[in-house]
């Protein structure tokens, strides 16, 4: 049957259902991407380095990253993990903020890692930050797995702030003085 032999309310439902699934694949694409990204440089600096060298060519402008870890305290079963999360939401800010400043940070507090990634856009809508969004729950899982906490609000100043908080894990090298990554 001929698409224009189809009532208007039909090719209207056609229409709406092909922007549906191009979507779900666009989005499966990026899910495969991210389950089958691994840590190719040695450490997360250069990781993150990359990832905000690959968004800043998406968005269009530097997506800064501000990193004040020391050398391999991050073990890489858990940088995987971390890097993820600021992937997506790197990969949130680009399709939902608008916005026009990104900044990734990494810092150690005490014994804990603090991993922000903040933008200056529209912020996260609040229905957003309480519903059962797959980027949200990819994120949050992934903290639960490093033992952590992941936290997505929209900032007083404008635009949305992901921080992602966890303890490293030390490893059997740790304790004898030689790092691990």
């Amino acid at each position: 049957m001929q698409g224009d032999a189809l009532p208007e309310s039909s090719r209207e439902l056609l229409s709406q259902i092909r922007n549906e699934l191009n979507a779900s694949w666009v989005q499966l694409r990026e899910l495969l991407t991210t389950f089958r990204l691994q840590l190719t440089e040695p450490g997360l600096r250069p990781a993150l380095e990359a990832s905000c060298e690959e968004y800043s060519a998406k968005f269009g402008f530097p997506v800064k990253l501000d990193y004040q870890l020391p050398p391999r305290l991050v073990p890489s079963h858990q940088a995987i993990h971390l890097l993820q999360i600021a992937r997506e939401a790197l990969s949130n800010a680009l399709k939902h903020s608008q916005a026009s400043e990104v900044v990734v940070t990494v810092a150690q507090n005490d014994n804990q890692v603090k991993l922000t990634v903040q933008d200056n856009g529209c912020g996260v809508p609040e229905n957003a930050i309480r519903s059962n969004h797959y980027g949200m729950i990819i994120m949050r899982d992934r903290a639960q797995s490093l033992r952590g906490d992941c936290r997505v609000r929209r900032r007083e100043s404008g635009g949305t702030e992901v921080v992602v908080t966890f303890i490293p894990e030390k490893t059997f090298t740790d304790v004898q003085g030689d790092t691990h990554e």
